[in-house]
């Protein structure tokens, strides 16, 4: 089996990326463990090394910004693995620190997957009118600005409802009504 090679990117727009460089560790959570788990947004942490953060730091690493994670092992064929937000960055000093270069300085870089924005979102007593599931997923889409899909049959049902609570809540609930999965970590 080939050594796997994997790249972490940045973005404040979600279109141009700018690889980081000193990437020592990547950690990405999809899913759930069984299948009638509470549904959850997919996590990330990245740990890089940041020797010259503390002169030059990168001010585009903050709460919002976009990071993908690409499998680069097949040459010419690079993959996006998963694609998130940052939540929060920490930045963990360390000794020694001479001529602007902290050799034991390391930035830690959380994020999550866009379910967690659902999660964010009161439906405010949205009527969903009963129809086909991705006619549903459309609106949904239209009412959050977010990217909301179905993969599955175009023919399946949704009933009518009210989104009282997140969207996340609505979403999870309809995801687990139809056994279905959710995939929040690509656009």
């Amino acid at each position: 089996m080939a050594l796997q090679s994997y790249s972490v990117s940045y973005s404040t727009d979600g279109t141009s990326f700018t690889a980081l460089t000193n990437v020592q560790n990547i950690n990405i959570s999809i899913g759930v463990s069984a299948q009638l788990d509470q549904i959850r947004a997919s996590t990330a942490s990245i740990e890089i090394r940041y020797p010259i953060g503390y002169a030059s730091p990168i001010t585009a690493l903050k709460s919002g910004t976009y990071i993908l994670v690409k499998n680069n092992t097949v040459p010419a064929s690079a993959y996006d693995l998963w694609l998130g937000k940052i939540a929060d960055v920490t930045a963990q000093y360390g000794i020694p620190y001479l001529n602007n270069v902290g050799q034991a300085d390391f930035l830690n870089i959380t994020a999550e997957g866009f379910f967690a924005d659902l999660g964010r979102m009161n439906g405010n007593g949205y009527a969903m009118a009963a129809g086909t599931l991705p006619s549903q997923m459309t609106s949904a889409g239209t009412q959050t600005g977010l990217s909301i899909g179905w993969l599955g049959s175009v023919t399946q049902q949704g009933a009518a409802t009210t989104v009282s609570g997140t969207w996340a809540d609505w979403l999870a609930r309809t995801a687990l009504s139809n056994n279905a999965r959710l995939w929040d970590g690509l656009s």
